[in-house]
């Protein structure tokens, strides 16, 4: 059989035809882990069944079914067949439904696996009562005579009801609900992925959907009932785009109707609902779940507004609550211990409070979002394991609330109240759980003050509202709060940096003590300088060649010269330039050649420069020749031969560079057997030629191919994939995949590692007609609905696309994942010429939209250095450090303030260490220093003396004087800005100068400091001032030398 087959079929139940993927490979895994579970448990939990059966009803209606039956089908198969049967022996799996529904089983039948019978339902009863009869031989053949199944199911059609009774007729059958949900409790990792999922977008849609809905709702004063409330957040969970939220509709549902509560009538079980009382301005309860894939996920918050004191006091003690329960859900414990645990606090606490206590703190949550067999009560003996998902719910219910202890209108006829937090959470075998909803339970988070701050002191003039065992900001100090969280956050960053700084200088020590200290040293090879052999043998010399004749020889790349008589020949390779000047009587022709002692430019060929390297100490150079002739032919011509052959020495030397990284790709193989993944319409950046490549995509077994419609073709081997991307429409006008690739690849004969197909919704630039229109134009409405509306197909054809591929790419052994860059941690800057939006991905920092491409590789990153910070700039500039010390950082410029704080906190989660500065500082010489200073990562120097560890030595910190010294110590690192390559040898000079004036300044500077921290008698400063002047008389008569020396052109380095 098939690992995995698409096919088209059509359900009886369901109105449209649908395109059904099943994996094979995790239907067999799955059902292997059902059958051990039931071996190892029989008598645990199956209650000693010789087969297990698992029945599923027709459907009647479009509603949520939470029953084992449709959980166990989703956990198998990834969809419900209704009206159908399986049944589990110790030798085989029977499946028993209609034609169309048995032969999508057949297609994944795997008898080495595990065997499956499949049968056909028809409408014949007597014949459906023969495939019943053969089932129940099966399992008494090998001696079985129980049969487990949901008794306590009800189920629809008449299928189901005749299977049960002739089975409770023809053998003994017991109930296995409690079977199947101990084994649905323990999650696998991916459904522990779509749970972690499914909690993360209930938590979304509680902060982001209801908060915001409440908080307008407040501020405008408004009068909206519980039940439109609950109605408009359930739509946001069926459609999470209202929110940004990028998920596709058809995998997300809500787990129930949303429950919201106020008013003093409170109900904290999930079965409560949500009434139609206009919501009050007291103590609001949310409750809400989402599900993703099947999986279920659920929230619960109290929310206070103007609270009293008593209901701050018991919310205080519900937190404190939620803390002990958390700490009894450990690998081991029953579930018991939860409830008991939660009674013990709250006896020693508030023992009042016991009885406020509901009857269970919450259940096992996944497919089905309540598991009967594993509450969180007091009487539950199952124990906690790792993976296990729980909807942990504790509340307090009907505290009451005496008439003295009711502050504000709202609560003066309140006598009674409740709370409820609930979140998901996830078992760990390593300690405390993992709490899956993040949304803040904190008091300070929750509690809004709305009553006006005179009144409240007016009529409580004695109260203290900042003090209490229930600290809580009200809204109007949610500013103090906030730099509060962003001092304690970046307290926080300080203490991981420094970890994370120990942790690397720790690495390079052991690294460099072992003898491997290369550090940041790339890969490559010196390059040896290869001699030059225009002729080999004098039979290669050409005949033709005259004495006293200038030549070129344009096939052995020669220029023969006359010198004495003597025809000597010049590889094009070794001259600099050749000039004409102006002839007068006769014609000159002056051709200069690379030697020592001079500036060899950048045009230099590779191998001219390490000869000169080689043979420059013991060899002399001839630096140019002249030559002179009455008959101006033979030089012009000689002329033009040259400067041909030097533009063909470049244009080769140029290829040969371009080539150099060049990898040879393996052949195209194409699927044809099969239909091919395929996106229509898109556009590659870079193009192969003119203005735009468009075309289509296609995946295959081994690789990508891209055909234009010009019939070009480009092909992205997986093999030679580094990290893939897909970004979605977030803040441009494009939806795009790139590839970001390990070796160069050859595009419009330019080399490229990064390749990208887009699809733009509208055009960047549009043309505006001079007409009006109003902003409720029906046609400007109509199409902005279709923009709207072809955004999500386009968004969900390049989803559906990736997500082929990827299963393409495992099919054939290839390990390809799509990366979503982070649109929510995106910030603006300037890598290389414009300001563009750069997001952090999973692997990498990227800008995809603009050209030329932003992609760093984190795996690649040193280090971070954040330069002109200070607190007088609105700008800083990023620096990033690679660990090949020889590549030049990269520096993002630009960069607004607000933003530091986000990008630090993203560089301590993804392990990056960084420091801060106030200069912009000259990395090509830092750079150069650092591979030079073996001793870099160590905090002596090899005298022993102190320093900075590694990257400390950026950080400005300390005292005043401590910043001069440091800068005094750096200055030949620091610069007003990087110099471009081009403009090296100015830049060099400009150093030297810089470092002249800088030493001539140095003595004052140090005197100065002599002065201020020792303190000097009146005779020292008489001897310092002598030498003072004994320095300045001599430095003028230097200086009135160098005016009367003839200048010398100063070389340069």
């Amino acid at each position: 059989g098939r690992d995995k087959l698409t096919i088209l079929y059509y359900l009886r139940e369901y109105p449209l035809l649908m395109d059904v993927v099943i994996d094979a490979e995790q239907f067999f895994t799955r059902l292997d882990r059902l059958k051990r579970h039931w071996i190892s448990h029989k008598h645990e939990f199956w209650e000693g069944a010789d087969a297990v059966c698992i029945p599923m009803g027709s459907m009647k209606d479009q509603n949520v079914d939470y029953s084992k039956s449709s959980s166990m089908h989703m956990y198998l198969l990834g969809y419900e067949f209704p009206d159908s049967l399986f049944v589990l022996t110790s030798t085989k799996l029977f499946f028993m439904a209609a034609q169309k529904k048995v032969n999508f089983v057949e297609a994944i039948k795997n008898d080495e696996k595990f065997p499956i019978t499949t049968l056909v339902k028809t409408k014949d009863e007597d014949a459906n009562r023969d495939h019943f009869k053969t089932i129940l031989d099966e399992i008494k053949k090998g001696g079985g005579s129980k049969l487990g199944s949901l008794m306590k199911a009800a189920f629809e059609g008449k299928f189901i009801a005749s299977w049960i009774d002739y089975t409770s007729e023809a053998i003994e059958v017991v109930e296995a609900g409690r079977g199947f949900g101990s084994l649905l409790s323990v999650k696998d990792p991916i459904e522990l992925d779509t749970c972690k999922r499914a909690a993360v977008l209930s938590n979304k849609v509680l902060k982001h959907g209801f908060v915001a809905e409440m908080e307008e709702i407040i501020d405008k004063d408004e009068k909206v009932t519980h039940e439109d409330i609950a109605q408009n957040i359930e739509k946001i969970i069926f459609d999470p785009s209202k929110l940004g939220i990028k998920v596709a509709r058809e995998m997300v549902e809500s787990c129930y109707t949303p429950i919201i509560q106020s008013g003093g009538d409170y109900d904290i079980r999930v079965t409560a609902q949500s009434n139609n009382k206009p919501m009050s301005f007291d103590i609001i309860i949310c409750s809400l779940g989402a599900r993703y894939r099947s999986y279920c996920g659920n929230i619960a918050r109290t929310f206070m507004i103007d609270p009293p004191r008593k209901v701050l006091e018991t919310y205080s003690v519900l937190m404190s609550l939620c803390d002990k329960c958390l700490e009894q859900m450990v690998v081991g414990n029953e579930l018991k211990d939860v409830m008991e645990g939660a009674r013990a606090y709250l006896e020693m606490k508030k023992p009042e409070l016991v009885n406020c206590l509901p009857k269970s703190l919450g259940f096992a949550i996944g497919i089905e979002f309540r598991d009967s067999s594993n509450l969180l009560n007091s009487t539950n003996t199952n124990h906690f394991e790792d993976g296990m998902v729980f909807n942990l719910a504790v509340g307090l219910h009907r505290v009451p609330l005496s008439e003295g202890e009711r502050k504000g209108d709202q609560y003066k006829d309140m006598k009674e109240f409740s709370l409820l937090v609930a979140d998901t959470v996830r078992v760990q075998a390593d300690g405390v759980p993992d709490v899956l909803t993040k949304t803040s339970r904190n008091a300070a988070d929750v509690t809004y003050n709305i009553a006006d701050q005179a009144d409240e002191d007016e009529n409580d003039p004695g109260a203290d509202h900042g003090a209490g065992d229930g600290v809580y900001t009200r809204r109007s100090e949610r500013g103090k709060a906030e730099k509060e969280e962003a001092e304690r956050s970046a307290a926080e960053r300080a203490i991981r940096q420094k970890e994370l700084m120990e942790e690397k200088l720790a690495q390079a020590r052991r690294k460099a003590q072992r003898g491997g200290n290369d550090k940041g040293k790339g890969t490559e090879e010196e390059e040896e300088a290869t001699d030059l052999n225009t002729y080999p043998s004098p039979e290669h010399f050409p005949k033709e060649a005259t004495p006293n004749r200038l030549r070129v020889d344009m096939q052995r790349q020669a220029v023969i010269v006359p010198i004495n008589g003597q025809l000597i020949p010049f590889h094009i390779s070794t001259i600099k330039n050749v000039s004409m000047p102006e002839p007068d009587r006769a014609t000159y022709l002056r051709i200069n050649f690379y030697s020592t002692g001079m500036a060899l430019g950048k045009d230099v060929p590779k191998n001219m420069m390490h000869l000169i390297a080689k043979y420059g100490s013991a060899s002399s150079f001839i630096k140019e020749l002249t030559f002179r002739s009455l008959d101006p032919k033979n030089l012009t011509t000689a002329y033009r031969n040259i400067q041909e052959l030097r533009k063909r020495l470049r244009l080769s030397e140029q290829r040969a560079e371009e080539e150099k990284d060049l990898v040879v790709q393996e052949k195209l193989v194409r699927i044809r057997d099969q239909r091919v993944p395929r996106l229509q319409d898109l556009t590659m950046r870079p193009q192969f030629s003119g203005r735009k490549s468009t075309g289509m995509l296609e995946s295959h077994q081994n690789g990508l191919r891209f055909t234009s419609t010009k019939g070009e073709v480009m092909d992205v081997m997986y093999r030679n994939i580094k990290h893939a991307f897909f970004q979605p429409y977030v803040k441009s006008t494009m939806i795009l995949l790139h590839f970001h690739l390990k070796d160069f690849i050859l595009i419009n004969k330019k080399k490229h590692k990064d390749v990208q197909f887009v699809t733009e919704i509208v055009d960047s630039s549009v043309n505006l007609d001079a007409q009006k229109r109003s902003a409720y134009d029906p046609e400007e409405l109509d199409e902005e609905q279709r923009e709207i509306e072809m955004k999500k197909r386009l968004q969900t054809a390049f989803h559906d696309f990736c997500r082929k591929v990827e299963k393409v790419a495992k099919y054939y052994d290839f390990n390809l994942t799509f990366d979503v860059p982070y649109a929510d941690l995106g910030f603006y800057g300037n890598p290389n010429k414009e300001m563009v939006f750069i997001q952090p991905s999973l692997g990498c920092l990227v800008n995809l939209t603009e050209m030329p491409f932003f992609v760093v590789d984190l795996s690649e990153i040193e280090h971070v250095h954040f330069e002109r910070v200070d607190f007088s700039t609105k700008n800083f500039d990023m620096v990033i450090i690679f660990k090949n010390f020889d590549i030049l950082p990269r520096t993002v410029v630009a960069i607004e303030v607000k933003y530091m704080d986000m990008i630090q906190d993203w560089l301590s989660t993804v392990n990056i260490t960084y420091t801060t500065g106030p200069q912009t500082m000259h990395w090509k010489n830092i750079m150069d220093t650092i591979k030079n200073d073996d001793r870099f990562y160590f905090d002596t120097d090899e005298s022993g003396d102190p320093k900075p560890a590694g990257w400390n030595f950026l950080t400005a910190e300390g005292s005043d004087d401590e910043d001069d010294e440091e800068d005094d110590d750096d200055s030949s690192f620091a610069g007003e800005s990087a110099e471009s390559e081009e403009e090296e040898d100015d830049s060099d000079e400009s150093d030297d100068s810089f470092e002249d004036e800088e030493s001539e300044g140095s003595y004052d500077e140090d005197a100065d400091e002599d002065l201020e921290e020792q303190g000097m008698s009146w005779d020292e400063l008489e001897r310092d001032a002598e030498v003072s002047d004994k320095v300045r008389k001599q430095r003028e008569r230097e200086d009135e030398a160098a005016d009367h020396a003839p200048r010398k052109k100063r070389k340069s380095r």
